[in-house]
This record gives C-alpha cells, sequence and structure tokens, in this order.
C-alpha cells in the first residue's frame, strides 16, 4: 500500500472511531529528522479536546495495527494548547503535509469536525515561519566563516534554504516534490541558480574555499528573494498573532469588546489622554473565536474574572486614525457580568505597560442616568444601553468613514 494510501486509510479510521474526540488531524512531514529523500515517515499531530491518556494509547495502538511498512509518529495536543501556539503548535506548521492538499481540503468540510483551519489562516502561519527561517539563513550565512565545523554547517545551511523556500512555494499553491525541484522551481522563476551539486552539499562534501563561497552567496541571495516577496506582500507583520491585515492604505483588523453590567452600572475605560470613554476589549488573535477573545482581553484589562452573557452587537466599523490612516474594523460586543462578588474592581486609574508601551487606564462604573452625558465611542454601545438593546443580538455598520 502506498504512502498516499496508508494516510488515508488511517485518516478514516481515525474519523469513523473518534469523531468525538479528535478534533482535527495534520499530516506532517518528518524531514529533519529523516534524510531529504527518504519517504519511509508518516508523523500524525493529533488535536483533541483534552488530552486523555488512555484513549492516546487505543490510538497509538490502531495507527501501528493499520499502517505497514512505514515507520509513523504520533504527536497529541489539546485544543487549548493549540489555540495558545496561533493555530497550531510549531512542530505541525514547520513541515504540514500539503503534499496530499486535495485529501485535507476534504477533512475541512468534513461535518465530523467541530475544529477546522482555513487555508488562508495556514498560508499566513506558514509565511510567519518562513520569516523565522530567512533569519537563519542570514545568521548562518554571517557566522559562517567563525564555525570550525564547515561540513556539517553547508548541510544544515542548504536544508533550512530549502524548508524556506518550500513553506514561500506552499503559500502559493506551487507543491515542489524534493529538493531538487524546490531549487529548479527558484531558478525558473527568479533566476537564482545553485551552481554546485546538491548531493555534495548534503553529504559534506564540498571542501573548497570558493565552493563554500558559492554556496554563502547563494542562500544569501535566496534569503534576500524571499524577504523582498514578503515585503511586497505586507505578509511581514509584527511578533504580535492578532488579526490585523495591513494593504498599502488600509488595515483590516477583528476585536472583541465587553460591556460589564454589575447591579445597575456599567463598567468603563478611558485610555491615556483620551476624552471619550469605551469597553474594555482588544484583538482576536488567529484562531481564537470571539468569546474566548473578549474574556482573555477583559481579564487582562480589569484584572477581573468575568463571564459572557451574551452576544448583543456585531459592529463594522470604518475610520480614520490620528495619523489619517484608513482602517476596517470588525467588534464583536459581548454584555458581561463579574464571576464572583470577591474580584469586583473599584473606580481606579492605574498604568498599564503593553509592548513595552506604558498607558494610563481610568476605569469607571456609570448608572444609565450618567451615561446620558458621556462621550463613548462607539456612539453605539449608549444608544443601544439607553435603548435596552443589549439583551438581544444586533447589527450596525458603519457607511460613511468621515463619521
Amino acid at each position: 500500500m502506498s504512502k498516499k494510501e496508508n494516510i488515508k486509510k488511517i485518516t478514516n479510521y481515525l474519523v469513523e472511531n473518534y469523531k468525538d474526540y479528535i478534533l482535527f488531524i495534520s499530516l506532517i512531514e518528518n524531514e529533519e529528522n529523516n534524510s531529504i529523500f527518504e519517504d519511509d515517515c508518516i508523523d500524525f499531530l493529533i488535536i483533541t479536546n483534552e488530552i486523555n491518556y488512555k484513549l492516546n494509547q487505543e490510538i497509538i495502538q490502531a495507527i501501528n495495527k493499520n499502517i505497514n511498512f512505514y515507520n509513523v509518529g504520533i504527536f497529541f495536543t489539546s485544543r487549548t494548547e493549540t489555540t495558545n501556539c496561533n493555530c497550531l503548535n510549531y512542530l505541525a506548521m514547520q513541515e504540514l503535509y500539503l503534499v496530499q492538499k486535495d485529501f485535507t481540503k476534504s477533512l475541512y468540510q468534513n461535518p465530523n469536525f467541530t475544529y477546522f483551519i482555513e487555508e488562508n489562516i495556514l498560508k499566513n502561519v506558514l509565511l510567519t515561519i518562513c520569516l523565522a527561517d530567512i533569519s537563519k539563513i542570514i545568521n548562518k550565512v554571517f557566522n559562517f566563516d567563525n564555525i570550525l565545523d564547515k561540513k556539517s554547517e553547508q548541510n544544515e545551511l542548504i536544508k533550512i534554504v530549502y524548508y524556506a523556500l518550500k513553506k514561500y512555494f506552499i503559500s502559493k499553491n506551487i507543491i515542489p516534490t524534493d529538493i531538487k525541484q524546490c531549487f529548479k522551481i527558484l531558478e525558473e522563476i527568479a533566476s537564482i541558480k545553485l551552481d554546485l551539486d546538491i548531493e555534495k552539499i548534503l553529504n559534506k562534501e564540498l571542501t573548497s574555499i570558493d565552493d563554500l563561497e558559492k554556496l554563502k552567496k547563494y542562500c544569501f541571495n535566496v534569503a534576500e528573494y524571499l524577504l523582498n516577496q514578503l515585503n511586497e506582500r505586507n505578509y511581514i507583520q509584527s511578533a504580535s498573532q492578532d488579526i490585523r491585515v495591513k494593504t498599502n492604505d488600509v488595515t483590516y483588523k477583528v476585536r472583541a469588546g465587553g460591556l460589564i453590567e454589575y447591579q445597575d452600572k456599567f463598567l468603563f475605560v478611558k485610555m491615556g489622554l483620551g476624552s471619550y470613554w469605551c469597553v474594555p476589549g482588544g484583538h482576536l488573535e488567529w484562531f481564537e473565536n470571539s468569546e474566548d477573545a473578549v474574556i482573555r482581553e477583559v481579564e487582562e484589562e480589569t484584572k477581573m474574572p468575568v463571564e459572557v452573557k451574551n452576544l448583543f452587537l456585531l459592529h463594522e466599523n470604518f475610520y480614520f486614525n490620528v495619523k489619517n490612516q484608513k482602517f476596517h474594523e470588525m467588534c464583536f460586543y459581548y454584555l458581561l457580568k463579574p464571576r464572583n462578588e470577591q474580584n469586583i474592581i473599584e473606580n481606579q486609574i492605574r498604568e498599564e505597560f503593553d509592548k513595552e508601551k506604558k498607558d494610563v487606564l481610568e476605569f469607571k462604573w456609570f448608572t444609565k442616568e450618567e451615561i446620558k452625558n458621556l462621550d463613548i465611542k462607539p456612539t453605539i454601545i449608549k444608544e443601544m444601553i439607553l435603548n435596552n438593546k443589549i439583551y438581544t443580538m444586533n447589527h450596525e455598520i458603519k457607511r460613511n468613514i468621515n463619521d
């Protein structure tokens, strides 16, 4: 049975027998632990609702029983751990097995899966890792002359270049089958040629200074090419995992805000020297749902445990900031309540440090009567409180960017 048939067989088996336990199965290539030319290893990453060691052992036995002639690696992680690591953990995203693209795509559409990963999110994460690989390449090239064991280093250098290129190509729907084809594709689209024998590099057989200089130059040119490609397409982002997509003149972002109600009062926050009040909240992270995000952000800001009562507003906002930059924002507003009375915060002003920036936050509880004279952004929040519309779902579109 071929590798592809084995993968399909075991994945179907897991879907049919553990559909309430397994949320997503990622197929990954274990290239870093095996020769690039070997094709005898199948690795599974299995994401579960929670870690259950008894079931894990049962699944391991079932996989080993159903797959012959291949070395099998099985990795388990929980949904919570996966969310915290931005969709998929680093191990899975290192070499996501998109060669089986048509098959994995059908998994996304399988109704048995309660947890799925959209292709565009996969691509974003692939490109983020590609950027990390570019940094590794540049560091290795600049430090190459200081390394005593140049035989070992030439192998590592060309492998990192291959991994970086492969991630970039996969994000563009180009699937190289091996390292040779990968470099051939690069030569065709970017005219960057490896004028050396790949097998010699992988077998650590380059010895002449001229050949090592050629290798260094080639690797640096690849890193420079990839960096330019990512810059042109605005893929390079900060270390933040916030959902924030930038084009030339518009930034798109997704946020969640929490209106906390307690004893007929509502909590608002004023940031810095701003003249208006708003509800606590912040950006969603990639593959984080809005309900989890609002609880995370509000608890981080208020230091008060909260729980969701209901979603009361989906707000589509278009605006210019103080630097006259355009923003397109989607915000989910939830009505929240304190989880217990022991941790209710008082009216207060405090300093907060976020990403090395200092903010002054003022928290204050207001009655409905006091809210009438309050400057609140967005203004629809104020209207909804005063008109008792915060207990049902509403959808508001800000149609004029100049408002």
